[in-house]
């Protein structure tokens, strides 16, 4: 229980003020597709997927705990996709995880790096005094 309120509040803190985003209601229904529908990756993991790829993108560093086998994936997808190889996904078959669950783990790393992006676009389009 403990667990999933931190997950929530983390959550929270990442969607930031994304009222104020273009389409926040359709931003939560992305978020919440991500999270809550059934898949091979628990919620509670894909909520830390999340939050880490938004501290990563974001800061570069993370203080969320992932598997380690996890960590140097969701990092690469998080900050630099495009050096993604085949090696890379065959390591993540080596380690037990299903084509699914890397599809998973993709899509919530670059949700959460989309995210941690467009906090920083619509923060600087505020900083000078634009409108979106």
């Amino acid at each position: 229980m403990g667990e999933n309120w931190l997950r929530r509040l983390r959550i929270r803190r990442t969607m930031g003020n994304m009222t104020d985003s273009p389409r926040p209601d359709q931003l939560r229904r992305l978020v919440s597709g991500v999270l809550d529908t059934p898949g091979e990756l628990g919620q509670g993991l894909r909520g830390d997927i999340l939050d880490h790829a938004v501290e990563v993108a974001g800061s570069g560093w993370s203080d969320v705990d992932l598997v380690p086998a996890l960590t140097p994936f969701v990092d690469r997808v998080t900050t630099r996709p495009r050096e993604l190889t085949g090696r890379d996904f065959h390591g993540m078959s080596g380690f037990g995880y299903t084509d699914d669950a890397i599809f998973e783990v993709v899509l919530t790393s670059a949700l959460g790096a989309g995210l941690a992006r467009l906090h920083v676009g619509l923060a600087a389009v505020e900083e000078v005094g634009g409108c979106v």
